[in-house]
């Protein structure tokens, strides 16, 4: 197999040259070549069979985009592809076009598409402004090769005369037509023949009173097909008189005979099928048609005209009508997660997944919240936003526009989050304490306010910020052992979640004196504790001083000095004078922990 380019600068400059070198010996599967063309206009016919021998050729004709699909316009012939050949050998491939536009052909004998019995494969492609008998014959293939008609569009005027003009023709029971659009305003058929099955065409147009104008026509299986007639008469909407069955169709408008043949039951006719905009070639329908949800899905067309997945009970015609959803409830899921909970199922598309498709409006002092990302959860059920962190219990509104098929609309919810705690606590310095937050804090006056911070029977004198999590906690007097925990209460986090009563333990590593010392034997003797053992700096006379902070009183001096562990035992001379305050100090204490605070 090879792929062959079509287009400027491509391999080929037309398409016909592109069969021209297609494999034309099919004697496997392999042979299939592929021509991809690029969109443009091509004002060429087409020639599908081999330049010798005259057997069909088992290509495939391909849009390099199918959303920009190339146009092959008149050329004043009366095909605008030729096929009418035997396939050769066992190939397993067939004539196929993808994704086509053939526009103003006119056709007056055989077909605008003008295959061999053997087989056609047709899908996505469009006739626009044909006229004549015929749109495409012959579509039925083989057993080995199905015909196929899938999601072709028809705009065409065809033919006023009788017998069988048709916009598909399909001669074998090995074809199937499925999900095809139909605007014609003058007396065409869509089908005629015998196929395998006719299943989900929308048809519209004008029959006109007389003649064989028989929409679908021959035997096979005909199912869940929509025709409106708007004309003034027309024989058949669906005759499967040759042995054909046809259930859950649906008939509209004048005809001489709305069935005939066997009824398979769940076929409708008097019903407007509510076609919105047939002279746009948009042949969907709203809610409020017969249509809608009303035949069970087949597992031979699982999807639309326009490629979306059928739901099951699913519409009659080409199209299933999108019924819309809304959030039922909203579903707090993290402090930075939130589900939307959709009260039906819809097809999605990437609207769902568009983050700024949702606001999230926040009120009542909570922070402001935004959203990153979006992802479909929950099979389609559910869209589960990614946000900003939220303020714990804050009043939160999420509201979403521009979703396919989920009515605009909002939805009040309260946020949540996990409040900052202090993560750890350590002294700095012999009246400083380092804070340390879990979460990053926002720095206003809660984090700065000395009265959020705590040590039982101290004075905190002020807080100094360090960083985003750190503060450092000064207090007015040393730090003893006996008092090592702090508790925080009232700092916030970036989303406003305040530290409630956290508790955080820490060391004094820095000698200090545990207050209480007492004199004794008429203040000569004095008894000093420290918080830990000094290890140098405490067990000479001079390493003591005795200071009274008054002119009265004698000046006092250490004479003696013995130190058992953390406890030191002075003896003094003179002794301390009754009533006057003395301070004792020790400056060059040292600990392995640290020196005096």
């Amino acid at each position: 197999m090879a792929t062959l380019t079509v287009g400027s600068g491509k391999m080929y400059a037309t398409i016909q040259l592109a069969l021209n070198a297609a494999n034309d010996n099919p004697a496997s599967a392999a042979a299939m070549d592929v021509i991809v063309i690029d969109a443009g206009t091509y004002n060429e016919t087409l020639r599908c069979t081999s330049l010798s021998g005259g057997w069909q050729i088992p290509c495939i004709l391909r849009a390099a985009n199918p959303l920009s699909k190339p146009i092959i316009t008149s050329t004043g012939a009366a095909q605008a592809a030729l096929g009418n050949s035997v396939y050769r050998g066992s190939a397993g491939g067939q004539l196929t076009f993808e994704n086509l536009v053939f526009s103003g052909w006119t056709a007056a004998t055989n077909a605008v598409i003008y295959a061999t019995t053997d087989g056609l494969s047709m899908s996505g492609c469009e006739f626009v402004g044909c006229t004549g008998r015929r749109v495409i014959r012959t579509v039925g293939g083989t057993a080995s090769r199905v015909g196929l008609v899938d999601s072709c569009l028809f705009h065409t005027s065809g033919s006023t005369g009788t017998g069988s003009q048709g916009m598909v023709l399909a001669a074998t029971a090995f074809a199937d037509v499925l999900n095809c659009v139909s605007v014609c305003p003058t007396n065409v058929q869509f089908q005629q023949g015998t196929t395998r099955y006719v299943y989900h065409n929308s048809v519209y147009g004008t029959w006109n009173s007389g003649g064989s104008s028989k929409v679908m026509s021959g035997v096979g299986a005909y199912r869940a097909n929509v025709i409106q007639n708007v004309g003034t008469g027309g024989s058949h909407a669906i005759d499967a008189s040759g042995g054909g069955s046809y259930t859950e169709n649906l008939a509209f408008g004048t005809w001489t005979t709305t069935y005939a043949g066997t009824n398979g039951g769940g076929n409708d006719t008097g019903l407007d099928p509510q076609f919105n905009n047939p002279g746009a070639y948009d042949l969907t329908t709203p809610s409020t048609s017969p249509c809608f949800r009303t035949v069970a899905r087949s597992a031979v067309v699982l999807d639309t005209y326009d490629g979306a997945s059928r739901s099951d009970p699913t519409d009659k015609g080409a199209f299933e009508t999108i019924a819309s959803t809304t959030v039922g409830s909203v579903t707090v899921v993290s402090s930075t997660s939130i589900r939307l909970n959709l009260v039906g199922s819809v097809t999605s598309d990437a609207t769902w997944t568009t983050a700024g498709n949702y606001t999230i409006t926040a009120s009542g002092g909570a922070v402001a919240v935004s959203v990153s990302s979006a992802a479909i959860t929950d099979a389609g059920l559910s869209i589960t936003l990614t946000t900003s962190e939220h303020t714990n219990g804050g009043s939160y509104n999420i509201a979403w526009a521009g979703l396919t098929n989920i009515t605009n609309d909002n939805d009040p919810y309260t946020g949540t989050s996990t409040p900052p705690v202090v993560s750890s606590a350590a002294m700095t310095a012999g009246k400083t304490i380092r804070v340390v937050f879990s979460k990053s804090m926002s720095n206003n006056a809660a984090l700065t306010t000395t009265g959020n911070y705590l040590i039982s029977g101290m004075t905190v004198s002020g807080v100094v910020r360090v960083d985003a999590t750190r503060v450092d906690v000064t207090m007015t007097e040393r730090i003893p052992a006996a008092n090592s925990a702090i508790t925080v209460n009232g700092p916030q986090d970036t989303a406003l979640n305040p530290v409630v009563n956290s508790l955080a333990s820490f060391a004094v590593p820095y000698l200090t004196f545990v207050p209480g010392g007492a004199a004794t034997n008429e203040g000569r003797a004095l008894a000093v504790a420290f918080n830990l053992p000094p290890t140098g700096g405490a067990s000479a006379t001079t390493d003591w001083t005795v200071t009274k902070s008054t002119i009265k009183g004698a000046d006092v001096t250490v004479t003696g000095v013995t130190v058992v562990g953390a406890n030191a035992a002075l003896t003094l001379h003179p002794g301390m004078t009754r009533g006057v305050p003395y301070t004792i100090t020790a400056p060059g204490a040292v600990n392995g922990s640290g020196g005096l605070g």
